[in-house]
Order: structure tokens, then sequence, then C-alpha cells
């Protein structure tokens, strides 16, 4: 149990090294950081971390690849406003060029 515990702090102690972000630290500092840390796994196409929530800790991404995605809400007007009315009007629009 005792070589198991060893085994993983060991592998968190490393990820943390290995991240531009905690590799100034001291070894005791990453010690007392690494015995707080949770190793997630996330499959393709699992969200993280959702726009609009507030993520309960510091997240590290120690292997593999992620995107940061926006989402927004698109919205569908079926009216159109004075300015596109008076641009779709036919005298408005251009007249076709002669070719000869």
């Amino acid at each position: 149990m005792f070589v198991e515990m060893h085994q993983e702090l060991f592998y968190k102690i490393s990820l943390l090294r290995n991240t531009e972000f905690f590799n100034g630290l001291s070894p005791y500092a990453l010690v007392v950081i690494a015995s707080n840390v949770e190793v997630r796994e996330y499959s393709y196409g699992e969200p993280i971390v959702k726009q609009g929530e507030v993520p309960e800790s510091c997240l590290v991404l120690a292997y593999g690849r992620c995107k940061s995605l926006y989402e927004y809400e698109q919205k569908t007007c079926t009216r159109i406003n004075d300015y596109a009315k008076k641009i779709l009007r036919a005298d408005r629009l251009p007249k076709p060029m002669a070719h000869g």
C-alpha cells in the first residue's frame, strides 16, 4: 500500500515538474501540491469546463491536446429592418454592366 502511494505521488510530482507553470518550484512545494492533485482523464470530445462555469480547481493539461471552443446563441430574425428594406428596393440595386 505504501509503495503504491509513493509511486502515485512520484507520478504526480513528475507531471507537475514537466509543466511550465510548476517547473521552478522546490521539491518540497511540489510534494505539497502533488499530494492534493487529482489526476483525471478525458475522452475525445468530452468537455473539460463548459462556458460560463467557474472551475472548482486549477486544471493542468499534462498530456494530449485540447481545443477552446466558444459557444454562442444563434438568433434568427424573420423581420427585415428599415435599412435592409432600403437596400433591397429594386431601384437602388446597381445596374448590370453592358458587355459588347
